[in-house]
């Protein structure tokens, strides 16, 4: 968790990579990088094969 820490923190991760809203708290791992809630389901409708997601809090 402190990596994950440290990479939230940076500013350029503080924003979704797609939509741009505040404090993302999900990451696509297959891509790297953060997304919002609602984006996050856009990117699991796409399937885990082209952009598996997971939680920055649950997973």
């Amino acid at each position: 968790r402190d990596v994950l820490g440290e990479l939230l923190a940076r500013t350029e991760n503080q924003a979704c990579a797609d939509c741009g809203a505040d404090e993302p708290t999900w990451a696509s791992t297959t891509l790297g990088c953060f997304v919002c809630t609602a984006c996050s389901g856009v990117h699991r409708s796409l399937g885990a094969h082209l952009s598996l997601v997971l939680s920055c809090r649950l997973d």
